[in-house]
């Protein structure tokens, strides 16, 4: 009998969604995927077997404490996952729940079912995963931090299993919590990836192109070093241009609002990328921003760039790199972090260990001015990427699954 698997995740799309319908279409699972009633009716079209997810109350609602705001939250959601699962489980049996940590948030269901818990946590807390000392959090913010700090770690004592997205990722918990973490990154739709849109950003066609791709533009993806970098370039050579996509607005992994809020004034209209291109006196003449971009426009205008700068510095494991290597695009990434398990220096991509304009400019110059090592680094970029497609992650992660559902069986 298929194992009848339930994932949880308040958003959809998340990093289940496509796992989820992979589980089912390929006959590995029975597969669920509970989701706020909201994104189920967005999504009921694209996936199949969606059950809903009623938090208790408004999970957005103003907190009634800002200590423990956060925690707060997963408390409506974790009620509401418990609430749904005691009703589900007078009608159908289950195997297995995959929730996610905070978005998902499961800490209320340990020990309350027969049901064996494999909770996704992509960092433990903001102090594990780093932010940048120029742009620091306040102290209530960091005091906050160190709630969600022991919902992670509680989730990780209680879970059968903690999945996280990288060994970089494991090692930022407590040597006594890694035994029964296990790193395993998403699985990636290929199907997707290959659907493309002709996107109508103009590019000069006299230039060769260096890119930053992230989902937010901000100093954990290293976006200061990508724009001290391009500086630095354009007072040596005018033949790059440099194209940056991403939305400006959007939430980053750090603290840089509290800095612009400081500097310009809160609803300043002032982001992260206007500060740094102000800093930097940088002449937007050699700048494209392109914003926030429909998906398949997204993955055409990466097939137009010679080259990508990767310069994160703090991070668990992000999509933005995997995105740029499963389409074999050549990458110069930051050899820190959780890149050098993605990345072979020299093979898939070139690892810059100093983070000044200098080095990152010499790697730049080095790869954009030699199409022949282009041309090797994306053919081994996209080959590497092969683990990371869906139907071999599929199969890491069935493994996992069952060998949970069968200990938790035994027992």
């Amino acid at each position: 009998m298929k194992p009848r698997i339930l994932f949880v995740h308040t958003v959809c799309p998340s990093q289940f969604s496509d796992l989820c319908e992979y589980l089912n279409s390929a006959g590995l699972a029975q597969a669920y995927y509970m989701t706020t009633p909201g994104n189920l009716e967005r999504n009921q079209s694209r996936y199949q077997n969606l059950l809903p997810l009623k938090p208790d109350g408004n999970m957005m609602a103003p907190y009634a404490y800002y200590y423990s705001g956060k925690v707060e939250r997963a408390g409506r959601i974790g009620i509401g996952l418990y609430r749904e699962i005691k009703a589900l489980l007078k009608k159908r049996k289950f195997d297995l729940v995959v929730a996610h940590g905070s978005l998902g948030s499961p800490h209320f269901i340990f020990d309350e079912f027969d049901l064996p818990v494999i909770t996704y946590i992509e960092f433990p807390s903001y102090a594990d995963h780093g932010w940048d000392p120029k742009y620091p959090p306040t102290d209530a913010q960091r005091l906050v931090d160190k709630n969600m700090q022991m919902l992670s770690y509680y989730e990780a004592i209680k879970s059968a299993r903690t999945l996280v997205p990288t060994e970089y990722a494991r090692r930022m918990f407590p040597d006594y919590l890694q035994p029964t973490i296990v790193a395993q990154f998403e699985g990636i739709d290929t199907d997707k990836v290959a659907q493309r849109e002709p996107c109508d950003v103009a590019l000069p066609t006299d230039k060769k192109l260096l890119g930053f791709a992230a989902r937010d533009l901000s100093s954990a993806k290293g976006l200061d070093s990508f724009i001290a970098t391009a500086k630095h370039l354009t007072a040596q050579r005018q033949d790059i241009h440099f194209v940056i996509i991403g939305d400006p607005a959007s939430t980053t992994y750090g603290y840089e609002q509290i800095f612009l809020d400081r500097k310009y004034g809160k609803n300043s209209g002032v982001h992260f990328i206007d500060h740094l291109l102000r800093q930097h006196k940088l002449d937007t003449q050699y700048i494209t921003r392109t914003g926030k971009l429909p998906y398949n426009q997204f993955s055409d205008l990466l097939h137009r760039i010679d080259a990508f700068m990767y310069p994160v510095k703090y991070g668990s494991g992000n999509w933005g790199l995997l995105e740029l290597l499963v389409r074999g695009r050549p990458v110069i990434a930051a050899q820190r972090c959780y890149v050098p398990e993605m990345i072979e220096d020299g093979v898939n991509g070139v690892l810059v260990a100093q983070d000044t304009p200098a080095a990152w400019a010499d790697a730049v110059c080095r790869v954009l001015d030699d199409a022949p090592l282009r041309q090797a680094l994306g053919h081994n970029a996209m080959d590497a990427a092969r683990r990371y497609h869906l139907p071999r992650a599929a199969q890491h992660y069935m493994a996992l699954f069952n060998e949970v559902i069968a200990q938790h069986t035994a027992r």
